[in-house]
Formats: C-alpha cells, structure tokens, sequence
C-alpha cells in the first residue's frame, strides 16, 4: 500500500457563529494535521509550490509535530505529492524541499 501524502487549503465554517477560517491541512494515510492560516496571511496561496514552501517554513516552529513526520516521510522516500488536488512527482518539489532546507 503506497502512503500518499496531501496539503489541501480549506474554508471551516462554524456552525452557529458562521465565522469562516481558513487553514492547511496536511495529511497522508497515518496522520494528519493543520496549519490556521489565518494566523499568517489574509487569502489562500495560488501557486501550490509558494504553499509547499509556506508548509516546509512553517512546521520549523515547534508544535506541528504530525505534519513534520508527513513531510519527513515524503522527502525520506522520495515520493511525490499532492497539492489542491494536482499530483506533483518527486522531481518536481525535490527544488522546494532543498530550498526549505530539508
């Protein structure tokens, strides 16, 4: 069974407030976590690479523990990813992992 990992940008609306939230989710087929984008910038990322990038910046702070091993496991194996539903291959984010400093 292949372990696919996945970052996804969502909308969470509350149920009674309605208050909207954004986040990015990161996930693969053993655990999952997210990051409140709200905390960080007003709108969703358009380049799924900047988002990548974001994603690899970001888990370098302690407390995001889950996404960190994901991500760990993509660059460790060399496996590709998807990013808001496009299959991006190793070759293609391997530049963005280096740059992150991975």
């Amino acid at each position: 069974m292949s372990n696919r990992a996945t970052i996804k940008q969502e909308t969470t609306i509350a149920y009674k407030s309605k208050d909207e939230t954004k986040s990015v989710c990161i996930f693969d087929n053993y655990g999952e976590g997210s990051i409140c984008l709200d905390d960080y910038c007003d709108t969703f990322y358009e380049d799924d690479l900047e988002l990548l990038m974001f994603v690899l910046e970001t888990v370098k702070t302690p407390g995001f523990t889950i996404i960190h091993a994901v991500l760990d496991f993509v660059f460790e194996h060399e496996n590709g990813m998807y990013i808001d539903d496009t299959w991006y291959n190793w070759e293609q984010i391997q530049p963005v992992f280096k740059k992150a400093g991975y």
